[in-house]
């Protein structure tokens, strides 16, 4: 509600706010940002700013996954204006900056102050650079910075734009994994381009097999994403998953390539015993 007390202000809000965010969610961000910061009932304005950009960031991350399902491109230049992740120039420059070790000045930082009001502030607080929404900084220059600054020179030259939005793209997509599609996420990671071969991989590698076995690993997989397309996309995808599951797993199997075929077979048996589009199941003689 508005403090102020004026009804069609207090109208207003409550209008925008459903537009964007449930009631459910809105109770809910009350209570987190209210504990202990509310004195005889009156909101002030740190809370009523955390709210409203709460809401903001709601709206924001579910337009973002809607553009997603149609349109890789649209969704990145999304993410971007809305300072969630850099632009490449950003990043350039930054890299450039990192390999030639000089910080970037106070006015190169500027590109996103008008979003973050201590981005000049050099002894900022790392807890500080928070953004609202989870897992994002509240300031990407630094944030950025810090990715490079850990590289030797010879990963730093091998870590492109495409590298690092691979990344953030597979964090945005698990943190609103129940928001996507499970067909339309998997034909975009399945496309035979060469980014969303970059994103397949990332995703991939993003999740933790160890401990699983193969069975448990490939459904915890699969349930996510729906393979889509041809048999050489299968084969690429558990290939990936072959790498990955004898990575976490190295005393399961000898070589990834185990875990390839067997996933491959799993795969193939699991298609023929549950489509209904296969009359003629396989016989062990034809597997």
């Amino acid at each position: 509600v508005n403090p102020s007390g004026d009804q069609e202000a207090n109208m207003n809000l409550k209008e925008e706010n459903e537009n964007h965010i449930d009631q459910t969610q809105i109770e809910h961000s009350i209570i987190l940002m209210s504990t202990n910061k509310i004195e005889e009932g009156v909101l002030n304005d740190e809370i009523i700013e955390k709210m409203n950009l709460s809401i903001k960031v709601k709206s924001i991350y579910k337009e973002a996954v809607g553009k997603f399902n149609i349109s890789f491109k649209k969704c990145q230049n999304f993410l971007i204006s809305n300072d969630l992740i850099a632009s490449e120039k950003l990043f350039n420059q930054l890299k450039d900056s990192i390999q030639l070790n000089i910080r970037p000045s106070n006015e190169g930082r500027a590109y996103h102050s008008h979003s973050h009001s201590h981005l000049n502030n050099e002894n900022t607080n790392e807890n500080e650079d928070v953004h609202p929404l989870p897992g994002y900084p509240n300031n990407l220059e630094i944030y950025i910075e810090n990715i490079l600054i850990k590289l030797n020179n010879d990963k730093l030259s091998l870590f492109t734009y495409d590298e690092y939005l691979s990344i953030e793209i597979i964090k945005f997509i698990k943190q609103n994994l129940k928001e996507f599609n499970s067909s339309s996420l998997g034909k975009c990671l399945c496309d035979s381009k060469p980014f969303n071969k970059l994103l397949i991989e990332k995703f991939i590698d993003s999740y933790s097999f160890k401990q699983l076995h193969i069975f448990e690993a490939m459904r915890c997989l699969f349930t996510d994403f729906k393979i889509e397309g041809e048999g050489q996309i299968v084969d690429r995808v558990i290939q990936i998953f072959g790498k990955k599951y004898t990575k976490d797993n190295p005393n399961t199997f000898s070589n990834p390539d185990i875990a390839y075929y067997l996933g491959f077979s799993i795969m193939m048996l699991q298609t023929d015993l549950h489509r209904e589009e296969v009359i003629e199941k396989m016989s062990p003689s034809k597997f």
